[in-house]
């Protein structure tokens, strides 16, 4: 971020924060771009530790970081700050139970009892692993038609609880090809299939639209095992709405992946931020691409469905 130097330029307030310059006016008043010398020590969270406030603010000694009691966490760091606890305690984080919206957010964790539903800053702060708290426990029939609500798997796949060493898994058991996989639930709730279905059975590319209002700013292309999933996951996480496209299905894994490589490599993306277009940013491009985009996967064999 760019910075103009003034009085205030390399004054340290509150023992941490060390005022670089200003950056924009906000009225009158004058908005600085500061270095917090402790959330620096953690780029995982707070990349180089630098943040905006007023003057004011670092009269009073406020700390606009994430050492301020008032920090707002953004989704991406509650997630980093929720997978840490996670592994502390040995849990699983399996993903946000709505939309996320701050530390009052519930999240999906998961043991070898079950399932429960904290809110973001009871786990991070407080630990919470324990049923009797109030949270709600999912028996083995629900967390298995989750598995079934993604529409993937045959009615007669046959899910069961695997142990290894400290942690549980899931088994598969399925009745198309005739193997069986292991895999996390997380996976499996989004449509993951551990067997040889998961590996070879046809799969689609997608372009999705991404609106502000009635306006087309972005596009999103990719590939995808469960199409209709897709479009679900990426609304939840991103402030525009997202609308298909099209849908194109091919007769081998290879030619799909093949597909979304070559529109990676010879178009211009990433026009959207992660704080944008949380779920896949880095394959958003312009809408102008559309054509090429559609050109690309029916060279590779691609046959639109939807």
């Amino acid at each position: 971020m760019e910075y103009n130097e003034d009085h205030l330029s390399g004054r340290v307030f509150a023992e941490t924060l060390t005022v670089l310059g200003w950056t924009r006016m906000v009225g009158s008043r004058r908005k600085y771009l500061i270095k917090c010398s402790e959330c620096a020590k953690d780029p995982e969270l707070f990349g180089e530790g630098l943040f905006e406030t007023s003057k004011e603010s670092l009269d009073r000694n406020y700390k606009p970081c994430g050492c301020g009691s008032s920090y707002r966490w953004s989704e991406s760091q509650s997630i980093v700050r929720i997978n840490r606890k996670a592994v502390e305690l040995g849990v699983q984080f399996l993903g946000f139970r709505e939309p996320y919206e701050g530390g009052k957010t519930h999240c999906i964790m998961s043991c070898d009892e079950g399932e429960w539903f904290p809110t973001v800053n009871n786990f991070v702060r407080e630990g919470q692993i324990k049923f009797n708290r109030g949270k709600t426990r999912l028996d083995d029939a629900e967390i298995i038609q989750k598995f079934f609500d993604t529409g993937v798997f045959h009615e007669d796949t046959k899910f069961s609880r695997y142990r290894h060493y400290d942690k549980w898994y899931w088994r598969v058991d399925c009745p198309v090809c005739n193997e069986s996989g292991i895999s996390q639930p997380q996976h499996l709730q989004r449509g993951c299939r551990p067997c040889k279905c998961g590996n070879y059975k046809q799969k689609f590319s997608y372009i999705h639209g991404v609106f502000d209002g009635n306006e087309l700013i972005a596009i999103k292309f990719g590939i995808t095992r469960a199409k209709d999933l897709r479009i679900k996951y990426q609304s939840r996480k991103t402030i525009y709405e997202v609308r298909s496209l099209g849908v194109w299905e091919y007769n081998d894994k290879f030619s799909c992946v093949a597909a979304e490589r070559i529109c990676c490599s010879s178009l211009i993306c990433g026009i959207l931020t992660k704080e944008e277009f949380g779920d896949g940013y880095t394959e958003t491009t312009y809408p102008y691409n559309i054509e090429r985009i559609v050109k690309i996967y029916e060279d590779y064999g691609g046959i639109k469905i939807e």
